[in-house]
This record gives C-alpha cells, sequence and structure tokens, in this order.
C-alpha cells in the first residue's frame, strides 16, 4: 500500500488498497494508533537514507506492518506499508536525471536482475525504456510483466521537475489472484446457503451501491427477503444448485441499497458439505436491465407491428420464394376480394399464374431481389378473386437468414386503380383534343415518328401528311359563337373519322386546324383528299341554320429516299412543308388541296422577307402613304368625303398591292401597328384641310384586331385632342364580322365613339352572319353594301331585288346606305334609280394622294361637285 505525505502529514497519494485490505476507511485508518507512528517516519531529518524501513505495530487493532520511507525531496515523503508481511530489507527502485538524461538504479534492482538472469532495464517500464521528456510530471504506477514475475512500479516526480523516483514492489500470487478478483467486471460473491453475504468484490459492491463488505453485510442480512425483488426466486436458485450443483443464466430481479430494483443474470456453482448438501455459493452477477428493457421494447414493438399489421390500411403480406402467400393482413385479403387472410392464403397456390396478369413479372421480380436489390414502387395488374383485374403499387424486398441463404419474401401493397385511371384520363387528355377525341399535336409528333421509324426499317414504303383548314371557319365562330363553332367542328371530326379509306390517322392540332397521316396504299392520294373535301362540304343543321364549309389541304409526301435526318428534323420538315402546301391552297382559292414542292420554300423565303421589310417600313415615314377615294352624293354628284386607304412604296419592289401586305401583317401581328399608322396621318391631314378651312370628312378602317384593344377610345380621344380636329370630321369603318365577334362589347365600343361625335360606318355589310337581325342594335350612322351585290345588279334581277331590299331597310332604321365597286354607268344608274345615298368606285373617282384630290376637287370656292353621267 503505497501513500505519499508532505512533512506536515498531509496526504498527497492515497492507495485504495488500504481500505480494501484493513476494511477501514481513511479517516478510520488516520484513527489508529499505527497511523499515529507514521508521524516519526514522517519527521526523519532529510539527511536519513533515501530508502529505510522501520516496522510498525498497532497493538489496539492488531495490525502488524512494515514501513519503507523514501523521502523525495521538497517536502514530499513517500510510505510503502506492508500489513502482516513485513519487507525484507530495500525494494527495487531507480533515480532518473531528466536533465542529465542519467539513471541510478539501488541495489536492490541490480539482484533482482541478477536473481532474472536479465539486464535490469528489462524489468523497468515501457515509458522508463522510451523518451523521458514524454513521462508524465505526476505520480502514477504501472506494472511490469517479466516472466513469472510481476513487479508494480510507482513512478513520482521532484518538485524541481528534474528527477524522477521510480520504486518496484513485486506482487505475489495471492495478490495476483486478489487483483483478478477485484477489478473484474462482472460482480463476483460467496454466500452461506442460509443466505449470509461473506464475500463480494468491488464491482458487486458498486452494482448494489455499497462503498464496502461491512456495510452491504450490516445491510442484508438474509438475501432471500433483503436483497430479492421475488423470495421465492432465491429457493428456486439454491434448489437448482442442490439439484445439478451449478447454476447457469438465472435471471432475477434485486434491491439496490437505494431501493432501486434492476435485472440479474446469475452463474452460480455450489460448495458442498460432507452430506452433499450445499454449504456455500460462489457465483457471478451480471446486469441485464438494460438487456430486459430492451426485450420489453422489443416485445411492445412486436405487439405494436402485429397491430399495425393487422390494421394497416395498405396490404402487407410475406410470400415464399416458391410463389404462395405464407401470411397476408386483412387489407390485403380485403384488396383482392377474400372475406379473411385464411381464405386468401388458401387461394393463391401459384402466384405468378393466379395473381399476375403477366405471370413473367413475378420471375422479373425475384431475380432483381436476389441480386440484392429491393423491388420499390413496383406497378403491375393483378386478378382478383372474381377475376376482374386492378393495379397495385408494391414494395419487395427478399429476407435472408445469417448466411444469406433466402428464406421469404416480404411486401406492402397499395390499390392504385383509381389513381391508375386518373393518370390515364390525363395521359388521354395529354394526347387528345378535348372537344374532338381526336389525337392532339403531340400524339400527331409521336405517330409520325413512328412511321419514321417504320419507313427507316423498310415496314412501309412511304407516308402522306395532310394538314387540313376549314375555310371562313372564324367568321362563323365569331358570328354565331363558340358554342356553335365547336358543334361544327365535332361533326367535322365526325365525318373524317367516317371515312372508308385506311390506314390514316387524323388529330386536330389547330383551332380549325386537322392532320391526317396517311400510309400509303392501293388508293391514290388524290382521291383520298377529294373524299375529305367532299365529306366536309356537305350541309349541316346546327340551331335550326344550314351551314356549308369547305376546307384547303396541304400535302407532303415522305419516301425512304428523301435525305438523311434525325426523327425530330424530319418531324418538324414535314409539318413545314404541309403548311407551306396548306398555304398555297389558300392562295389557289380555298376548298382544294396542293402537294408540296421545293419551290414553296423559295415563296416562304420571299414571305419572311417580306415580313421583314413590313416591320421595318413601319420604322420608316418613307415608305407608306395614304390615298383617298372620293364617296359621292349619288343624287346630285356632290363629293361627301373621301375613304383613306395605305399605300406601300417598296423600295425595292415598288408599289405592293393592300391584298398582299394588308393578310401579311395580320398573319405576323403588325396589323394593329398599320392602323394607328393610317389613323394618326389620317388626323394630319383633316387639321391640314381644316387649317385652310377646306374640312373634308374622312372614313378610316379600323381592323377587328385593332377594335378588340381595350385602349381604343382613349387613342382616338388623343388624337382628336393632339391635332384638335372636329370629331364630325372623323369616321370609322368596321367590317360586319369584326362588330358581330363580341356583340354587346362592340355595342358598348361603338356608343362610346359615338359620344365623341364620330360616325360609324358598318363596312362588307350582308357578307357575314345573321347580319340583319343584329344591325337594328349597332349604334352606327352609316351601311356599306359589298361590291359582290352589285356586280351583275343591271343584268340579274334577283340582284336588283337584294339591294332595293335593303335600300329600304336602310332607310328605314335611318341610316346611310353606300355602295362600294361602282365601275359602269350602268351600275350607277341603277343605283341612282334605287335612291342609294351613296356611291364610290373606280367610275366617280379612284384612290389618289391627298395633293391629287385636291387638284381634281377642290377650287377656289372649296370642294367641287361631280358632273353625273347621263
Amino acid at each position: 500500500m503505497l501513500i505519499v505525505t508532505d512533512s506536515t502529514r498531509r496526504v498527497l497519494y492515497w492507495d485504495e488498497a488500504i481500505s480494501r485490505m484493513t476494511g477501514l476507511t481513511p479517516a478510520q485508518f488516520e484513527s489508529t494508533a499505527l497511523y499515529r507512528q507514521l508521524a516519526r517516519v514522517i519527521e526523519q531529518p532529510a539527511s536519513a537514507p533515501l530508502l529505510q524501513t522501520v516496522p510498525l505495530a498497532d497493538s489496539d487493532s492488531q495490525l502488524l506492518a512494515t514501513v519503507d520511507r523514501l523521502h523525495m525531496g521538497d517536502d514530499a515523503i513517500l510510505l510503502l506499508i506492508t500489513l502482516n508481511q513485513p519487507r525484507p530489507g530495500q525494494l527495487p527502485c531507480i533515480s532518473l536525471d531528466l536533465k542529465h538524461e542519467q539513471n541510478q538504479p539501488n541495489q536492490a534492482l541490480l539482484q533482482l536482475a541478477e536473481t532474472m538472469h536479465c539486464d535490469y532495464q528489462q524489468l523497468l517500464p515501457e515509458v522508463i525504456q522510451q523518451n523521458w521528456k514524454d513521462i508524465p510530471l505526476a505520480i502514477f504506477s504501472t506494472e511490469v510483466h517479466y516472466q513469472n514475475l510481476l513487479l508494480r512500479w510507482l513512478i513520482m516526480p521532484r518538485a524541481d521537475g528534474q528527477t524522477l523516483y521510480c520504486l518496484g514492489m513485486p506482487v505475489d500470487e495471492q495478490e495476483l489472484y486478489q487483483q483478478i478478483l477485484e477489478y473484474s467486471v462482472d460482480g463476483i460473491y460467496q454466500t452461506h446457503r442460509s443466505g449470509k453475504i461473506l464475500f463480494a468484490n468491488q464491482a458487486l459492491l458498486q452494482l448494489f451501491g455499497y462503498d464496502n463488505l461491512e456495510g452491504m453485510q450490516r445491510a442484508i442480512q438474509d438475501v432471500s427477503s433483503d436483497l430479492y425483488v421475488h423470495p421465492e426466486h432465491r429457493h428456486q436458485f439454491v434448489s437448482l444448485l442442490d439439484e445439478h450443483g451449478i447454476a447457469e443464466a438465472f435471471e432475477c430481479q434485486m434491491r439496490t441499497a437505494t431501493g432501486k430494483i434492476i435485472w440479474l443474470r446469475q452463474n452460480a456453482r455450489s460448495v458442498r458439505g460432507i452430506n452433499g448438501k450445499t454449504v456455500f455459493i460462489i457465483g457471478t452477477v451480471s446486469d441485464i436491465t438494460q438487456q430486459k428493457r430492451a426485450e420489453q421494447a422489443l416485445r411492445y414493438a412486436e405487439e405494436q407491428y402485429r397491430g399495425l399489421y393487422e390494421n394497416a390500411v395498405a396490404g402487407l403480406f410475406r410470400s415464399s420464394i416458391k410463389g404462395y402467400f405464407l401470411s397476408v393482413n386483412p387489407a390485403l385479403a380485403t384488396m383482392f376480394g377474400f372475406n379473411s387472410p385464411a381464405a386468401c392464403i388458401r387461394y393463391y397456390t401459384d402466384l405468378s399464374n393466379q395473381l399476375y396478369v403477366k405471370p413473367q413479372q413475378r420471375k422479373q421480380l425475384l431475380r432483381q431481389m436476389l441480386s440484392n436489390k429491393d423491388v420499390i414502387r413496383n406497378e403491375m395488374e393483378v386478378y382478383r378473386r372474381d377475376g376482374s383485374t386492378m393495379w397495385i403499387l408494391q414494395n419487395l424486398r427478399l429476407v435472408r437468414d445469417a448466411n444469406g441463404k433466402a428464406l421469404h419474401i416480404e411486401g406492402s401493397t397499395i390499390d392504385i386503380t383509381q389513381s391508375k385511371q386518373a393518370q390515364q384520363r390525363i395521359n388521354h387528355l395529354a394526347h387528345h383534343d378535348s372537344l374532338t377525341q381526336l389525337p392532339n399535336r403531340i400524339a400527331l409528333a409521336q405517330q409520325i415518328s413512328r412511321c419514321l421509324g417504320e419507313v427507316s426499317k423498310g415496314l412501309c414504303s412511304g407516308f402522306y401528311l395532310l394538314m387540313l383548314d376549314l375555310d371562313n371557319f372564324k367568321d362563323i365562330n365569331d358570328t354565331q359563337g363558340h358554342g356553335l363553332g365547336d358543334q361544327l367542328l365535332q361533326i367535322v371530326a365526325d365525318r373524317i373519322r367516317s371515312l372508308p379509306a385506311q390506314h390514316f390517322d387524323v388529330a386536330r392540332i389547330g383551332g380549325d386546324e386537322f392532320a391526317l397521316l396517311v400510309r400509303q396504299n392501293d388508293q391514290t392520294i388524290e382521291t383520298f383528299c377529294q373524299q375529305l373535301l367532299d365529306v366536309i362540304a356537305q350541309p349541316m343543321q346546327l340551331s335550326n341554320q344550314l351551314f356549308r364549309i369547305g376546307a384547303s389541304i396541304g400535302v407532303v409526301h415522305y419516301q425512304p429516299t428523301d435525305p438523311l435526318q434525325t426523327a425530330d428534323q424530319a418531324l418538324q420538315r414535314l409539318l413545314r412543308q404541309a403548311d407551306l402546301a396548306l398555304y398555297q391552297s389558300k392562295d389557289n382559292g380555298r376548298n382544294c388541296y396542293s402537294f408540296y414542292s421545293p419551290d414553296l420554300d423559295a415563296r416562304l423565303q420571299e414571305t419572311r422577307q417580306l415580313e421583314r421589310d413590313l416591320y421595318d417600313a413601319l420604322r420608316s415615314e418613307e415608305q407608306f402613304f395614304l390615298v383617298f377615294q372620293p364617296l359621292i352624293n349619288c343624287a346630285n354628284g356632290r363629293l361627301l368625303g373621301a375613304e383613306v386607304l395605305l399605300r406601300w412604296q417598296h423600295p425595292d419592289r415598288g408599289l405592293i398591292s393592300p391584298a398582299q401586305f394588308i393578310p401579311l401583317a395580320e398573319n405576323c401581328g403588325l396589323s394593329s401597328e398599320l392602323d394607328d399608322w393610317v389613323l394618326r396621318h389620317a388626323c394630319q391631314q383633316l387639321r391640314q384641310w381644316q387649317d385652310r378651312d377646306r374640312p373634308l370628312p374622312l372614313s378610316v378602317n379600323l381592323s377587328a384586331q385593332q377594335f378588340s384593344q381595350l385602349d381604343l377610345l382613349s387613342r382616338i380621344q388623343g388624337l382628336i385632342d393632339e391635332f384638335a380636329i372636329a370629331p364630325a370630321y372623323l369616321g370609322l369603318e368596321l367590317t360586319e364580322t369584326a362588330a358581330l365577334t363580341n356583340h354587346q362589347t362592340a355595342v358598348t365600343v361603338l356608343k362610346q365613339l359615338r359620344e365623341l361625335g364620330i360616325s360609324i360606318a358598318l363596312d362588307d355589310f350582308g357578307t357575314g352572319y345573321s347580319s340583319l337581325g343584329y344591325l337594328q342594335d349597332m349604334p352606327v350612322t352609316k351601311v356599306k353594301l359589298d361590291r359582290a351585290f352589285i356586280a351583275g345588279i343591271v343584268s340579274d334581277p334577283r340582284q336588283r331585288a337584294i339591294v332595293s331590299a335593303v335600300v329600304s331597310l336602310v332607310r328605314s332604321l335611318g341610316l346611310i346606305l353606300n355602295v362600294e365597286g361602282v365601275e359602269t354607268v350602268e351600275q350607277f344608274k341603277v343605283l341612282q334609280a334605287f335612291h342609294v345615298d351613296e356611291l364610290q368606285g373606280f367610275l366617280l373617282g379612284r384612290p389618289v394622294i391627298a395633293a391629287e384630290l385636291e387638284r381634281q376637287w377642290l377650287g377656289a370656292e372649296g370642294w367641287q361637285a361631280l358632273t353625273l353621267p347621263d
């Protein structure tokens, strides 16, 4: 036992072995006579020998001891106390001079090395044999095993930090066994059969919360009643030892010093007496409280799992590798149409063929799991008990034993039939037109890609792509309403589907645009196109009205000899070429079909260039100019005003016809800008004539696009204010179709324009649908009869009757009637006889620039009248 003190006997280091061997606490040991005798050992002068042995005795406590005193300098003294076994002289010792890196062994160490036939260095701790600079400057102990010798070394630094003393103490076999018992992590005990505790090691004392054996012995007189939670367990334990002489893994509950209940596992043997009965019990104890808690948590989890398994909404199961169910929960049984899990298990004996719609799927999934890949979110179609099919979402994993052998399959199943149907519905909507249920543009692209693949593989010799557009559908849709337009589209779709020709697909790819994919067959494509035009042109009855509508078709032929391209490139090229052919049909007068030819590409490039030129012209003040066509009083030839028309003087192409650039502007979205340009310059011209006191009413055409703009009213009011013109001299012309597109909104806007003092003319009257029914509601001041109604008025009695009826209708509504396109004297005389209010046409005056209009019509006294034909 070791004690390090200073000269005042204050303890600097205390060896716990003192308490274990004496049964005394440090405080109790200090009160013994033996400890008091240490004073004279401690108080010896520093000149005393470095290591001396002093015998001590204590008659009160009957303790015998030998004290080996080592003076360490600087008021530090080490005492090595040997109880009941006096030490024979000096102990092995060595001093280390850290500063000069020298060491000095004493004679006892040298003699011990000689006895062991080794160098003394081999008996030193490893920490001393290595770098001295790494030795901690603190008191610590370490042990050295050499052959059958165990040395416990105490390392002690001096206060100067430059010298270390190392004291070696041989440990005998009994003490070694004692150490093993003391330092065992398991509790070791010896009890009498009656239950009295005879021995307990430190681990056992700590386990039960006692400081020493005596304290535990005082607290526990009978282990059955004082230690065991259930005394009968002690009786069972002793009975096992009586019968077998050994008890292994005996589990029970005991109380600690604080009353805490813990679980223990005991292993014990009995020491029998002469009569063969157990006299003593020697055993070990392990604390398994945490293990028991884990087992309880596991049982709880298993119960929870069973509850979840039985009550889960999802279907859960275990199946064999061979293909039958081992267990299923109620949810899975119900999902597959069974009244109970047992009935479901009995029914399925071959899951591959009885459950899976595609039997090979289970084999594929099994191969995947055998390759250590779980099946996650796998969708498949299966059979119910009644033979109907359903869609399920499965997660599967293969369960293996400790050796990796496949045992069974665990899985979960969710019924996704409704979501699958919804997904199919969504997919259908994504690839089909909701109005006609025909495939849409996306589906068409996929169909064309498939055809391209068939051609590349030699499965077919080629195909045709047809782009079909209904003629004048927009007029019907705008004037009759979208509901009727939708009905018309549905009828057209049904008629196309009803064609007897085979090997064709049809898709709706736009408002009134359809596409057809026709495989080459015995029927010529010309015959098919004519059948298509004929079936669409048949009259159709809608809302008690009879409608006829035509179609324009563009055709492109794809052959294997076409240049090699990617599928996407070929698709885009075919669509563009079919569109070009469609535009050609419209240019050819509509209600016909045209084939794509390479020269159409050149025309397209020309059109694109013209679009760019039109855009540049709008940003220049030099290319566009206005012309004015006179409006003549039919009775006296007086000039009533002029219609403003736009002309384009292209720097390279010369004068371009409005019939060419006006549709172009509409197609590329520039018509509103053109209208704004015309309206502004017309107001500017009005201001010039107004300043010269020669005002002349001007009538400006509004496109449907410009009329639908929300800020139309404010922009016109802004121009009136900017140029300070009298609103009465500004007139606006609106086509019948544009006015009827949104009737209520049109009426509101026109009334607001009329409130500004602007006159409104309904242009191209008679070319729309049901215009007579809406005319009485329109706040217009003038009606312009289209030139088509007077082309044959001289010789055709029916045209004269129509014009006569229109004259009467317009006059009854208090409106002005204008007739366009008067080109012959005969036409003029017929119209004059009908008392038409206003005429215009080449016979009466061609469109001319402002300067020319002034030269022809403006005199000294103002605008002159026209001498009417005789």
